[in-house]
């Protein structure tokens, strides 16, 4: 029987060992956090705002890049926000050719519509669970303006408040509420 000597042995040991010093971390493929409902994200968000994105403005900050996501307000479902326009920062975006994106963060376009639970406006305001805070508007909704979330995007793992894990189902649940009866959930009438 042949045996590797010692020596080859510890080289290959420590070359296996230092392997992930040298090639450095992986990139991030998903972001953990606590499934929110409807009203969780009403209760975390100082604002709900339906609106349309007029810009979307990228810049280094603390060597991490964020985007600034600007809505212009259609319709004001809970709080107060000053001026025809609400102003929240994402994580991640584009800088002179550079992309940084954390998974599980929602991406917005110029033109879209959509509904979004803010908080933070006394700081840099953001939004509330991340993608989970973003919805589409379907203004042909039976019944009336809907919002719509389709499935929890690709790479935010989501949890129950307990910390255990929540099955496939759960998280591919497609999300809709009518504008309408969401005011009226943020105005106390359940």
């Amino acid at each position: 029987m042949y045996r590797i000597p010692r020596f080859w042995r510890a080289a290959a040991l420590a070359a296996l060992t230092l392997l992930p010093a040298v090639l450095g971390p992986g990139p991030c493929r998903a972001t953990i956090m606590v499934a929110m409902d409807v009203d969780a994200l009403s209760q975390a968000a100082q604002v709900v705002v339906v609106g349309r994105v007029i810009g979307l403005t990228s810049a280094w900050d603390g060597g991490r890049i964020f985007t600034d996501v600007t809505v212009q307000k259609l319709d004001v479902l809970k709080g107060k926000s000053p001026g025809e326009t609400l102003t929240f920062s994402i994580h991640g975006g584009a800088v002179d050719g550079i992309e940084q994106w954390v998974p599980g963060e929602a991406r917005f376009k110029v033109g879209e519509e959509v509904g979004v639970f803010v908080a933070g406006l006394e700081r840099r305001a953001y939004l509330v669970g991340l993608a989970q805070g973003k919805f589409s508007v379907d203004r042909a909704a039976p019944g009336g303006v809907a919002l719509v979330r389709d499935a929890v995007p690709g790479g935010l793992e989501l949890m129950a408040p307990d910390g255990s894990a929540l099955s496939g189902a759960v998280t591919e649940r497609p999300m809709r509420i009518g504008v309408e009866a969401l005011r009226q959930r943020l105005q106390g009438g359940k």
